[in-house]
C-alpha cells in the first residue's frame, strides 16, 4: 500500500453513513455494469464473469436503506481513510474504496457502542443491526482483477 496514505477526517454520523453507503452503491453499480457488459460475449460463463457477478450480487445485497437515529445523527466520528499519495489516472482501487466505506461504518458502530451506557433504544438497535448486516456482506466481497 505504498501509494496510499491515511487521512483522518471528522464527519457527522449521518454524513459518514451516507457517504459509506453511497460508495458501496457505486461499487455495486460498477460491478453490475461490468457483469452486464460480459453478457453475450465470449467472456460469458467464464470464471471471470462469475467472479464479477458474485461481487455485484454481494454488494447489491449489502445495500440497505439506513435510518440514522436522531440521537446519533449530529454526533461527530473520526474516520480514517486511505487516499492516494499521488494523483493517478483511475483513483483508488475498488477494494480500497470498499475498505474506506467499511472503516467509516465501523467507526460509527464503535461510537454507538461507546455512547450506549446500558441499553440501546429500539431505533439504535435497528440501526446497529442494519450496519452490521451491511458490513458483513460488503467485507467478504472479492474484486476480480481487470486483467488475468
Amino acid at each position: 500500500m505504498g501509494s496510499y496514505k491515511t487521512v483522518t477526517t471528522k464527519l457527522t454520523v449521518e454524513d459518514a453513513v451516507s457517504s459509506a453507503l453511497s460508495v458501496l452503491e457505486e461499487l455495486a453499480d460498477e460491478m453490475r455494469s461490468w457483469a452486464d457488459s460480459m453478457s453475450g460475449t465470449n467472456l460469458e460463463n467464464t470464471e471471470k464473469s462469475e467472479a464479477v457477478e458474485e461481487a455485484a450480487d454481494a454488494l447489491e445485497a449489502a445495500h440497505e436503506e439506513v435510518e440514522v437515529p436522531e440521537e446519533y445523527a449530529s454526533q461527530e466520528v473520526e474516520v480514517a481513510e486511505q487516499v492516494l499519495r499521488y494523483k493517478r489516472r483511475h483513483g483508488p482501487s475498488r477494494a480500497v474504496r470498499r475498505d474506506n466505506a467499511l472503516i467509516a461504518l465501523q467507526a460509527v458502530l464503535m461510537l454507538v457502542d461507546k455512547a450506549a451506557s446500558d441499553r440501546l433504544s429500539d431505533d439504535a438497535t435497528d440501526f446497529v443491526g442494519t450496519l452490521e448486516n451491511v458490513t458483513a456482506w460488503a467485507e467478504d466481497v472479492e474484486f476480480p482483477s481487470m486483467f488475468g
